[in-house]
């Protein structure tokens, strides 16, 4: 994300635990509950499947979410986050359960036992305030832009609302005919409906974050960037990229989206192929300058319209398809894993794309942001256990000074140890969770 606006000893120690000393938590791993899913212990959710009925105008939505889950622990109650809309009902196994509405949750019974897997289905409705961000834009026309971090997905999406518990998802979205939809990993089908509506499906193989499950259906253009990074995808072949813009932006590009091809090939190249199926850049409704959401990145309106859109932004963004998206913070003081990652690869980018000098440059602006900064840096560490408010977690600790610890500790290990840690930590934590210890 982009927001708008020492003895030897120590920095070793640092790197060994922050990059090679993780419990991974991904596909397969051996991982204790409790630690594993913090937020809602002895829940993993595996899979979301979500259908969603979206409005020819207004904010009134109707949903059908189909969560797989595990239970790994006695839980007799599973928690989800769901805000200010109405829940109809709510099926285990097919079926009818008993449920309650404690504010921002829905409590559901499940069978008692200790272990076990259940499909729970939440039939759901109302105006959406927020997480799906619904707005008419200057042109007259309906959009609508998931826009979940830090934990708004519970706004829209019945969920366990946290980044320790990832999933894979599938959307299932009908809409009128006029909209483009746009959602995680692979187009599965477009469908007419009967009524005129279009039916679209898309599924992400990967499990990711709930703050990163996203879908877009506005009046978009489609670009194609064609197939990038051939031989580094998660498959061993291409990176299929396109950019989705508003009809009448359409002719800037691709404008700085040239260099998206470089820019996978590049970061494949140091860490690891690509984690998933293709790579979308849109111009959305997103709050933030960039949104990472896996495989669809979401960008302000406004860089598309001021002609401000640059290659720093796009690689940062990249960047997190790595750091954040497939290698996520388990907890929120952990964020540095995700923005400082993505910062100072956003130079590694400069200084393959322009030279040493230019780095220099890029890394001096960084380490003065950081000095100058009067309100994280002199009072909060890096790591902020402390901070409530996730949205401020947003800052130079976890932005700039996130990034130069990287920069120190590469100067001391020399460039071999430095990226083939880099290379080790996301390999072992890709699609799962990290923390820094």
């Amino acid at each position: 994300m982009h927001a708008r606006s020492i003895a030897l000893a120590a920095p070793m120690l640092l790197w060994s635990g922050c990059l090679t000393a993780q419990r991974s938590v991904g596909p397969g791993a051996a991982a204790d509950a409790a630690i594993a899913h913090p937020y809602r212990p002895g829940i993993d959710v595996l899979d979301y499947n979500l259908s969603l009925e979206l409005p020819a105008r207004g904010n009134e939505i109707a949903g059908d979410a189909v969560l797989s889950l595990r239970r790994t622990a006695r839980v007799d109650t599973l928690v989800l986050d769901l805000v200010g809309l109405v829940v109809d009902s709510v099926r285990v196994d097919g079926v009818r359960a008993s449920f309650s509405r404690p504010a921002g949750e829905i409590h559901v019974a499940l069978p008692q036992g200790v272990t076990g897997t259940f499909r729970v289905d939440v039939a759901y409705r109302g105006a959406v305030e927020d997480g799906l961000i619904i707005r008419t834009d200057g042109a007259g026309r309906w959009t609508g832009f998931g826009d979940n971090w830090p934990n708004r997905a519970r706004y829209w999406i019945p969920s366990v609302d946290h980044p320790s518990d990832k999933a894979t998802v599938s959307w299932n979205i009908t809409a009128p005919a006029d909209r483009t939809v746009v959602a995680n990993g692979v187009l599965v089908d477009r469908t007419t409906l009967s009524d005129g509506r279009v039916r679209t499906r898309w599924r992400e193989e990967h499990p990711i974050a709930v703050y990163l499950m996203v879908v877009a259906a506005a009046p978009l253009s489609e670009y194609s960037l064609g197939q990038t990074a051939c031989g580094l995808a998660s498959d061993g072949r291409c990176v299929p990229q396109y950019v989705y813009t508003a009809p009448e932006q359409r002719t800037m590009l691709p404008g700085a989206f040239a260099q998206a091809a470089e820019i996978v090939r590049y970061f494949s190249s140091l860490v690891g192929a690509f984690p998933y199926e293709k790579l979308a850049h849109l111009q959305s409704s997103t709050r933030f300058g960039g949104m990472e959401n896996a495989t669809a990145i979401f960008y302000s309106d406004a860089a598309f319209r001021t002609g401000t859109m640059n290659e720093g932004l796009i690689a940062h963004e990249t960047a997190h398809q790595w750091f954040g998206d497939a290698v996520t913070e388990r907890e929120w003081p952990h964020l540095w894993l995700s923005e400082g990652f993505a910062t100072y690869f956003a130079a590694l980018w400069t200084q393959h794309a322009h030279g040493d000098s230019a780095f220099r440059q890029n890394m001096a602006e960084i380490r003065s942001a950081i000095l100058s900064d009067a309100r994280s840096v002199p009072s909060h560490p890096v790591i902020d256990t402390t901070e409530r408010d996730l949205l401020a977690l947003l800052n130079r600790n976890s932005y700039e000074k996130g990034g130069f610890v990287l920069h120190m500790l590469r100067r001391l290990v020399g460039d071999s140890a430095f990226f083939g840690a880099l290379r080790g930590y996301y390999a072992t934590h890709r699609d799962g969770t990290a923390l820094t210890e």
